[in-house]
Order: structure tokens, then C-alpha cells, then sequence
């Protein structure tokens, strides 16, 4: 009986560090992965001087392919009005934060009930490239 009692109390400590180094490993990739996709879309919002739907497409895309993440999850706002060479072309990324615990991985979450996880959000400003 006291086996069994000291294998249900550790049992907690042995999944979290069984798991959490995965977990973290899956969350460091997820955020350079969205940094990388805002870098590359931004490079294209330069040279196009405005982001659109195209470019959110893209985005969207690359996160969904790479990690599953819901694309109604996903929000992405930056400057869609044509903007000069010099201007300042700006975006901002909201995504579901990774999930970084076992305990985590088990709740049940949701992009509808946005008390449900947390937000990540990136916001980058370049200057565009476009000339008329």
C-alpha cells in the first residue's frame, strides 16, 4: 500500500519532467517560427509598400502547415494603405501561446472563448521599400 501511495504522489513529478522539456522545445520552435513568418511577410509588405490578404494568406498558411494552429486563432492586422519608400509599415500578430506544461495540455481551450488561453502577440515596424 505505501508503494502505491508514493508512486500515485510522484506520479505529478514524473510526468512534468518527462514532458516539459518537449513541451518547451515545441514552444521555442512555434515562436521563431511566427517571428520568422512575420520577417518574411514584412520583407514582402516592403517591396510591395502594403499589406494585404495575399500576404495574410501566406501567414496564416505557413502556421497552420508548421503547427496546426487554428486559422480563426490566428489575427493579423498591419498597414494596408501604399506606402512610400521611407514610410513605416506596421503588423501585429496574435496567436494562442504555446502550451508549456502537461497541466496545460489537458485543458480544454479554445479560440471562442478567448478566457480560455492565453494571447501572444507580436508587433513589428519596417520601412517600406516601395517606389511609385
Amino acid at each position: 500500500m505505501a508503494q502505491l501511495v508514493a508512486t500515485v504522489l510522484t506520479l505529478p513529478l514524473i510526468l512534468w519532467t518527462v514532458f516539459q522539456p518537449i513541451m518547451y522545445h515545441n514552444a521555442s520552435m512555434t515562436q521563431e517560427t511566427v517571428k520568422f513568418a512575420i520577417y518574411e511577410i514584412s520583407k514582402e509588405a516592403a517591396m510591395q509598400g502594403q499589406f494585404n490578404t495575399d500576404l495574410y494568406a501566406e501567414f496564416k498558411d505557413l502556421l497552420v502547415q508548421n503547427h496546426g494552429y487554428n486559422p480563426d486563432c490566428i489575427q493579423i492586422t498591419g498597414t494596408e494603405t501604399l506606402t512610400n519608400r521611407g514610410g513605416e509599415l506596421a503588423v501585429e500578430v496574435t496567436v494562442p501561446k504555446p502550451v508549456l506544461s502537461p497541466w496545460d495540455a489537458v485543458s480544454v481551450s479554445s479560440c471562442s472563448r478567448p478566457d480560455s488561453y492565453t494571447p501572444y502577440t507580436i508587433k513589428q515596424v519596417i520601412k517600406s521599400e516601395y517606389i511609385p
